[in-house]
């Protein structure tokens, strides 16, 4: 499976483990490479949850197979903020998706994508570079 096209199918949540089963990272005995390029999930109305949910898939796909692994892997995450009211999409941004801590700390799940940014894994959700 190099691309799995489900933009504009109003899918509204993401289950868990779903990136590591497209990947065959779920699998022990699967000591290939990932054949997958381009998940495209926009324009599909995702919560904030699910959000959060593919991220963090996304990095433990990357620490289950590292960089030699994986094939370029490019997440279509654009549009999938619903305006419920209008019946249209948005981009998410960064305090949309990121939890505000105590203290000024980052959230973890902020450095993950800070993480995967320089890997081979590349998630496109926001209109501004994660820094």
């Amino acid at each position: 499976l190099r691309t799995l096209d489900l933009q504009s199918n109003l899918l509204t949540c993401y289950r868990t483990g779903t990136l590591q089963n497209i990947t065959g990272a779920s699998n022990a005995a699967f000591t290939g490479r990932a054949e997958t390029r381009t998940i495209n999930l926009e324009n599909n109305p995702l919560s904030r949850l699910s959000i959060r949910r593919i991220i963090q898939d996304a990095y433990d796909v990357y620490e289950i197979m590292g960089d030699n692994r994986l094939r370029d892997l490019n997440i279509k995450l654009k549009a999938t903020k619903p305006d419920i009211s209008a019946g249209t999409y948005s981009n998410w941004q960064l305090n949309d998706i990121f939890n505000t801590l105590s203290g000024g700390a980052e959230d973890p799940l902020k450095t993950k994508l800070r993480e995967l940014s320089s890997s081979r894994i590349n998630i496109d959700l926001f209109d501004v570079p994660i820094v």
